[in-house]
């Protein structure tokens, strides 16, 4: 018999009592675990970086992925590229860097094929190599020695 979702979220907040639960996915199967996401009030993700796999019949924590205990490169890695993506750095000037290069891949999408297409119908057709015919010399151009 699988445990209440109230006794899941319950073990997941005497495993990391500061953080606020934010949602928790149950199992389809009894292979499966429970996983609940879970927020620190430093996180500024809605719904939070740490997350608890809860074994949802036994009620075993299987693992833990705390935003405090990660490496510090990762959690300023997975926290920049919120912050970037949002625009949450800077305000203004940063959405505005980020919507220019958001709008940059459809245009390099169009433009990349247009300029291929304009190129290749320009050019004229090349001959292969064994097709050209070697460049016939006249007796005039050769000159004598002294």
């Amino acid at each position: 018999m699988p445990l209440s979702p109230d006794r899941i979220v319950e073990i997941a907040h005497n495993t990391l009592p500061e953080a606020s639960i934010m949602g928790i996915q149950l199992p389809d199967s009894p292979k499966q675990a429970a996983t609940i996401g879970l927020k620190f009030p430093e996180d500024h993700t809605p719904g939070g970086r740490s997350r608890i796999r809860v074994d949802a019949y036994t009620g075993k924590v299987l693992q833990v992925q705390s935003s405090r205990e990660m490496p510090t490169p990762v959690k300023y890695a997975r926290l920049w590229n919120r912050e970037l993506h949002t625009g949450d750095i800077f305000n203004l000037p940063t959405r505005i860097f980020a919507a220019f290069f958001s709008l940059m891949l459809p245009v390099l999408a169009v433009t990349g094929p247009l300029i291929w297409w304009n190129r290749r119908r320009a050019s004229p057709v090349a001959q292969p190599p064994s097709a050209v015919s070697p460049p016939k010399v006249d007796a005039s151009d050769v000159f004598e020695a002294d």
